[in-house]
């Protein structure tokens, strides 16, 4: 089960950031973690089925974007 605190930072994950600095201000202001901390949560939590139930959009791009990364740095050695 997704807690307030999961909802918050899959909601931040959804939003356009016209700056990246807005960005990490609101991840601070809302989630009191550091961006790093952030991604780190997200990683976890996209993996998590409730995540998909409740935002199966947002979760399967997030999901999309880790693979595209992976094999990005899988390409580069």
């Amino acid at each position: 089960m997704l807690d307030p605190h999961h909802h918050t930072a899959l909601r931040i994950a959804d939003q356009r950031w016209k700056y990246a600095a807005a960005r990490a201000a609101a991840i601070r202001d809302q989630l009191g973690i550091s961006e790093t901390q952030w991604a780190q949560m997200l990683d976890v939590l996209i993996d998590q089925p409730e995540a998909e139930a409740a935002y199966p959009t947002l979760v399967r791009r997030l999901r999309r974007l880790r693979e595209v990364r992976a094999g990005a740095r899988v390409g580069l050695s």
